[in-house]
């Protein structure tokens, strides 16, 4: 329950995005469109990159 609750957590962070499994997606190679195609097309390329780069901000800072 605990991983759930953080994992909600996250995707109301960043704008309903869930960045884990964008940064899943991309590390495997997949293009922005189908990215967004997976994430239901609810999402902007740009607010899926602005979700990444908060996420990758917040997560450098808390020594990660």
């Amino acid at each position: 329950i605990e991983d759930c609750l953080k994992k909600m957590k996250v995707w109301q962070d960043y704008g309903g995005i869930d960045v884990p499994k964008v940064l899943a997606l991309r590390k495997a190679g997949w293009h922005m469109a189908a990215i967004r195609y997976e994430l239901g097309n609810r999402f902007t390329a740009k607010q899926i990159i602005d979700a990444v780069n908060e996420y990758d901000r917040r997560h450098r800072h808390a020594g990660n």
